[in-house]
């Protein structure tokens, strides 16, 4: 029997005896932790959350990820033993989640796509002031599958968070929230919703006018950005393969000196992440070669996103490729 089961069938001893006695989990200062809170969602999870580091990945890694460490220092221990502030076990349980995104075995996007992780940063949308960095992180760094799988939590903590209305609005629009469901949990009911949430939950005409803006916007690179997050949110059939239909239009990142530090289409490769997570082709590979300027590494890349786009999502690309650049200080050619 290897070191991991002892340990998890010591785990298992502790946590029956614990169940016994019927005990509430305290502070150092003996007091009751609040049910739902961070730790103690996390601490409910400990055992999912330490099967994980079965996967082959972590037998193969040198110098495991902080989170290995954080979960058996600490999520393993008696709460009589933990930290009193709860926010720097947060802070510590976030440092470590983004190092393991970064390592994790089929994660190459670096969009998480875990249950557990999701559930976990559900819980800290209801707590203190960074409740909105926290919505931010679940906006552009997980998957939209995983999102809706977990709407009941993120629903549940979105009730009671103090996140601010506009990603409120597009964390419960991914959930599957209605209009109606949307505008009782905004603290300014007269708000107008942006029109990505608006589209998202099947609004033609928003969906319309977004479309619109981003065929009228072809000069400024940051406003074209913007847009590519919000028709990809927006995720009807409509918005996507629009965006995908124009992947090689000529919008690039200028210096003042004149230099391309940025594509559009990288951009638009990166946003594709929340749907396509475990794809390679935008996410190792991607960041293998978006510094790249040689043109033998480059070129083949780009012809198999491109036969990529048009297959996943049955459109013609509306361009020629504009110059092979995506990332890096360099002129087009």
């Amino acid at each position: 029997m290897n070191i991991k089961h002892i340990w998890s069938t010591y785990l298992l001893l502790i946590n029956s005896v614990w169940l016994s006695c019927n005990a509430q989990p305290t502070n150092p200062n003996g007091e009751h932790l609040v049910e739902n809170s961070p730790i103690h969602y996390i601490y409910q999870r400990r055992y999912e959350l330490l099967e994980l580091f079965d996967e082959p990945i972590f037998e193969k890694q040198s110098n495991p990820p902080d989170l290995v460490d954080f979960i058996k220092e600490n999520i393993t221990t008696p709460f009589d033993n933990w930290i009193e502030q709860s926010r720097a076990v947060e802070a510590k349980f976030t440092r470590s989640i983004r190092r393991l995104r970064a390592t994790e075995g089929n994660q190459y996007s670096g969009i998480t796509n875990n249950d557990i992780y999701v559930q976990i940063y559900a819980s800290f949308l209801s707590q203190h002031s960074f409740s909105n960095n926290y919505a931010r992180r679940l906006l552009r760094f997980t998957s939209y599958d995983i999102i809706r799988e977990n709407a009941e939590v993120i629903f549940h903590h979105l009730k009671r968070s103090r996140v601010n209305d506009v990603p409120k609005s597009e964390l419960l629009a991914l959930t599957g929230a209605t209009i109606p469901e949307i505008r009782d949990l905004l603290d300014n009911e007269r708000l107008e919703l942006p029109l990505h949430v608006k589209a998202r939950v099947g609004d033609k005409e928003a969906e319309k006018a977004l479309i619109e803006k981003y065929s009228q916007e072809t000069e400024d690179f940051r406003k074209k950005r913007d847009l590519v997050y919000k028709l990809l949110f927006a995720g009807t059939d409509n918005t996507i393969r629009h965006v995908v239909s124009n992947f090689n239009e000529p919008i690039f990142s200028v210096t003042s000196s004149g230099c391309v530090s940025r594509s559009i289409r990288y951009e638009i490769l990166i946003a594709l992440r929340v749907y396509h997570p475990t794809e390679e082709l935008i996410g190792e590979k991607l960041r293998a070669v978006q510094l790249s300027r040689d043109p033998e590494i480059l070129n083949p890349y780009l012809e198999k996103v491109e036969r990529w786009l048009e297959s996943t999502y049955d459109v013609t690309l509306q361009h020629e490729r504009p110059g092979i650049l995506l990332t890096g200080m360099c002129k087009i050619y």
